[in-house]
Formats: C-alpha cells, structure tokens, sequence
C-alpha cells in the first residue's frame, strides 16, 4: 500500500509545477520563443541595442524550454507566462529561467486536427485565448482556456466574419480588446473574444505576409515581429497604428522560422519628452511625462524624481497625483515628489523649464519612479517615445538665438509667395509690417524684415524679394473662314529666346510648330491654342487663343459658256475660295445622256473643265444639267447640281 501510494505521489509531482519555479518580473518586456518544426523552443527576451537600433534576442538562464510552446500569453495575476503545444494542446507553465513545467491537457471539447499557434492571456489573468487554425490557411475557433479551474477547462466558440489567419494574437493592455494580423490580407484585425466575430474595419498594413509575434506595450502601442512581404525569414519588427491598421518598419533582428510572442504591459511605465527638441537660452519649455498604469490597480506611495542639467530651472509642476514636493521643486533644477498615489489608465505631468543664459549644447531628462511593488520591478526610468529603444532619456538642444534667411530663394514668380517661418520656440517675433506671428507670407517683391526676442537676446534679420516678370499674350479670340491661315505672334517678357517655350492644342494631329516662337498654320476645325512660356528659375505663364473656324461649303458654277476657243469662259469648271477636291463632276443633257464625266482634280482648274464637246464633237447650244461631288479641305463632302446655258 506504502508503494502505491509513494508511486501516487510521485505521478502527481510530475504533473505539477515545481516550488522552485521563479516568477517574471513585469516590467514591459517582451518576449519570444523561437521553435523548429520539431524539438524544444527556446525563449528571449527581446531587446533593442542602443548603438545599433538592431534587435537582439537574449537568452534566458535554461538552455531552452525542454517543449515545444506556441500561443503563449503572460498572466499578471502570478507573472508567470503560459502556453501549449500547437498540435497536443499539452498546456505548460514557463518561468522567469525559460523552464516549462507541464500543468496538463484541457478539458473540453477540442479539435486536435487544429493547429494552435496564436495565444494571448486576457487582461484579468482568467484565461488563455488561443485561436485553432485549420493549417495555415484560416482561423476556425476561439478557445478559452480556464486558469483558474484546476482542471483547466476549455471552451471553443467559432470565429465568424470573413475568413483570415493571425499568427498571433494580443490583448489591448488599456482597453481589453483581441487584436491579430492576418497574414492572407496583410492587414490588422479585432477578434471579440465573447462571440469570435471578426472585423476587418482597418485598413491593410500591406507590408507583411506573417506576423509570427504581435505584443502590446503598457501605453497600447502594439509591435510585432515577422516577415517583410517579399523577404523570407521574419526578422523585421513593426508598429502598428491600431485604429488605422496601417505599419512602419521599426528595426531588424536575427531570422525567427517558428516564433511567438508576449509581454507583460500589465505595470507602470514613463514616458518623457520635450514636445521642441530644439530650443534657445531664455525660454520657457515642457517637459512632458507620461504615467501609464496598467496593473490593475492604483499604486500609492510611490516617488517621482527627477535632475535637470545646470542651466535648467523649474517654473511650475502640474499634476502631482496627491504626492507633495520634498525636496527641490520650482526655482532649482531638481524635484522629489513623494506620496503619490497613480491611478489606472494613461496620464500626463507637465514640468514648465526655463533654460538661463549660460545654457548650450545637447542635453539628456529623465525621470525615476520608484516604490513599485517587487513584481513590477520596484522601479522604472522614463522612456524616450521618439526612439526604438526601451528606457532611454529624453533629448533636448540649446542653440544660441540666431535667424538667417541666406538659403531662402528671394525671386518670386508671379501669383506665388515665399512662406518664412523660422520655427524658434518660445521666442516673439515682429515683423516690418507690425505682425507678431511666428510665420510670414510674402506674395510681392520688397525688403521685409524680422525682429526676434528671447528673454535675454534679440536678433532681426531683412530679407529682399525680386518678383521675376514672366509673360506672354496671344490676343484676342480669331474667326476664319475654312482654308484660311492663321498667323499667331505672341508678345512676350523678356524676350523669347530667353524662355523655354511650349504649344499645345486640343486638337489632334495639328499641325503647329511645339516649341516655335510664332505659329503659321492652317486650322481646318474649332480648337484653343494654349502657349506656356517659362524661364530658369521655375516662374511660367500661360496664355490661350480660341480660333473658329467658319464652314460655308460654298462653290460657284457659271450658268453660262461660250466654248469659242476666244479665251474667254471657254470652259464650264467649278471655282471656290480655296481650290477644293473635285470628286466628280458630270454634264448631261436634257435627255439625259452624258457628256461630260471627270473624277479627281480641284476646283478652280479649268484644265479639267467641260469644253462644249460631246463625243468629241461640237454641242449645239442649249441648256445643259450638271451634277458635282466636291470634298472640301476638313474631309466634308457636299454634292452641287445645276444648270448651265451653251452659247457659241
């Protein structure tokens, strides 16, 4: 019986976690286990290297987790990080070291055809949502794995909407919501987690194709690690906007075949910046520091401090979260704030610093908070949101006061302006023309000038604009008549052959010289005539003349000939303004035979006229009936009949 029993035991400690078992300790990390097809994953914490803005992977204390692992999620109830074998569903425990220890197979109606390779822990701790993927191909459940149940108890929902595949998931640290990427559409979308209904209301990132690890900082600011589209191996880590969907490529690290990720943003973090990185002594500038509390819970007596470099004085503190100034404070370059008590959510302090005189050069801010509880780290530095890289200080630089308007391109094309903004913070301006705004427009040419004061210097500053006069006028409007020329001389300023000179028509296939200065030209339909002139230093002008051009269709044939071989009006032929293609022209009589019949030739040709003859022999006189066919210069044909008297 002794045996049996010993035999009990010593199966129920496999089964469960070992008291030696190190907890995390959440700070914000992030991290990664990296897996083969086969074989124990290995786990890191991600970091970004300060020289290099490279990601690096550091290994944990365990060599690797002694199991396969995917669809982790970190809990904050106990800072443990969880997660299963994507094929067994086997669920493991993972400890600060990177040791996994076995806690069992859920309970439940599961599918072991799935895979399971996304997973995140919900904000309260409860339970582990992992998402089972029919291969790589779509998403087809949402599984709640109950940590708090002993027997670890699931239950599957199935994912509606339209058909995606996430890699990995992640809980919104500030507000609760599941978001994933889904690799077939490049793009961001939210899971609900209580119906598995899907949207994909984001937009498309487009610049991955897998996203094997996607993490949340405690500002929810989400991140992810995975493949470039176009590139093999996911090394690439991105930032996403979640409420646009779309990315930017952040920084690179080494190749991940086999990857998930989590973090721990269930802490306090700080963030500190200076809104104007770039200022002048005498000035009164923000310091800005960012307090995101996502624990869970109010944090009280807890110490904010911070030193400003000599040269920087405190004005004014706002926002001391029921704490009060120990030491330091406005008048000196240092403040001690204690007994403050931080409330969940995101919030904001305001340190106003005026930079003295003596003050130049790049300088280095930020602030410590210390009295955390030992699972939050005990304290935590502000972190610079303008870089990549985790816990780094705020840059500010002190430049003397001076304004130079040398590189502003001072010609000034007509109808356009030159917008000065010397972009000097906390400065006052005056400008010639009495305006005190930081910016100035100028649209004419003249001599303007700035006065710029801090409170300890003046500077001012003149400029002088040239407006550079460029011309050209075509006229007014031209009426013609079809077939005549058009003659077009622009004026122009300065001269022509100092312009780059460019004609266009709407009229296809024109005939008009592009790039001449004067045009001769034939227009056979309506059509705008447009010339832009322009010099070397980018100031055009544009000018543009409509011709109409006038179609009567109109010929004139004689009603009487007298073909007596005098030399005058021998001949019966067509005659027009402009000679025009004859088509045809017949004579017949008033029986109606044919006398004269001719295709081709123009008008005005009396070459091609009817001579009086038929049949080669002289016609007596009489009334005769003619019928033409005349195609005029614009390819329009029109058909003419008529009479016409013989006389001899």
């Amino acid at each position: 019986m002794k045996h049996l029993l010993l035999s009990f035991l010593i199966a129920l400690t496999a089964l469960m976690p070992s008291r030696a078992q190190t907890p995390f300790i959440c700070k914000g990390d992030f991290y990664l286990v990296l897996s083969e097809s086969v074989g124990p994953s290995n786990m890191y914490a991600v970091r970004i290297d300060p020289l290099t803005d490279e990601v690096i992977f550091e290994g944990l204390q365990a060599p690797n987790t002694g199991v396969q692992i995917n669809a982790m999620g970190y809990r904050v109830t106990d800072n443990f990080i969880y997660g299963v074998h994507p094929e067994s569903l086997r669920l493991y425990q993972i400890d600060s070291t990177g040791t996994a220890y076995y806690l069992g197979v859920p309970t439940g109606n599961l599918n072991l055809s799935f895979n399971y390779f996304a997973g995140d822990i919900t904000p309260d701790g409860r339970y582990l949502v992992i998402i089972g993927s029919s291969g790589f191909s779509s998403d087809g459940v949402l599984v709640h794995i109950d940590l708090e149940d002993p027997n670890y108890s699931a239950t599957s929902i199935n994912i509606t909407g339209p058909n995606v595949r996430s890699a990995d998931i992640a809980f919104d640290p500030t507000n609760g919501r599941l978001y994933g990427y889904d690799g077939n559409g490049q793009r961001l979308v939210e899971y609900d987690p209580d119906t598995g209904v899907v949207s994909t209301n984001l937009g498309v990132g487009g610049l991955s194709n897998l996203m094997g690890g996607l993490f949340f900082d405690a500002f929810g600011n989400l991140y992810g690690y995975g493949t470039k589209t176009g590139e093999n191996g996911q090394q690439v880590l991105f930032s996403f906007d979640k409420n646009t969907g779309s990315m930017e490529e952040r920084a690179r690290g080494p190749i991940a075949s086999r990857n998930d990720a989590c973090s721990c943003p269930y802490t306090i973090k700080l963030r500190e910046w200076a809104p104007v990185e770039d200022v002048v002594p005498c000035t009164e500038v923000p310091f800005l520091i960012e307090i995101a509390n996502t624990s869970g819970q109010e944090i009280a007596d807890l110490i904010l401090d911070q030193t400003f470099p000599q040269g920087f004085t405190i004005t004014a503190i706002s926002n001391l979260f029921g704490g009060t100034i120990s030491a330091g404070g406005p008048g000196t370059n240092f403040f001690v704030i204690e007994n403050m008590t931080i409330p969940l959510g995101i919030s904001q302090i305001e340190v106003l610093v005026t930079l003295e005189p003596n003050a130049s050069g790049t300088y280095q801010v930020q602030a410590l908070l210390h009295g955390l509880p030992a699972s939050l780290g005990e304290s935590t530095l502000s972190d610079n949101p303008y870089t990549i890289q985790v816990d780094d200080p705020a840059t500010i630089t002190v430049s003397p006061l001076e304004i130079d308007f040398s590189n502003i391109n001072t010609l000034i094309c007509p109808g356009d302006q030159i917008d000065l903004s010397p972009s000097i913070y906390g400065v006052d301006y005056l400008w010639s023309d009495g305006s005190t705004e930081p910016a100035f427009t100028i649209t004419e040419e003249g001599t303007y000038g700035v006065t710029i004061s801090s409170g300890c210097d003046v500077v001012e500053e003149t400029i002088n604009v040239q407006e550079i006069q460029v011309d050209v006028e075509l006229g007014q409007d031209i009426t013609i008549e079809l077939g005549d020329f058009v003659s077009l001389h622009p004026q122009y300023i300065p001269p022509a052959e100092t312009l780059t000179i460019q004609w266009s028509t709407t009229l296809e296939n024109s005939d008009i010289c592009l790039n001449c200065e004067n045009q001769f030209f034939q227009p056979l339909f309506d059509g705008l005539y447009t010339v832009d002139v322009s010099n070397g230093q980018g100031c055009n002008d544009v000018d543009s003349v409509m011709i109409f051009v006038l179609k009567n269709y109109q010929v004139y044939a004689p009603n009487v000939f007298s073909p007596n071989d005098d030399g005058i009006n021998d001949r019966f032929f067509l005659q027009s303004k402009y000679a025009e293609e004859l088509v045809s022209l017949q004579v017949f009589d008033r029986w109606g035979n044919i006398h004269w019949d001719v295709t081709g030739g123009t008008t005005n040709d009396a070459r091609i006229g009817w001579d009086g003859k038929g049949r080669g022999k002289l016609l007596d006189p009489g009334v005769f009936v003619y019928r033409a066919v005349v195609r005029f210069l614009d390819g329009i044909e029109r058909q003419f009949s008529g009479s016409v008297t013989l006389v001899r």
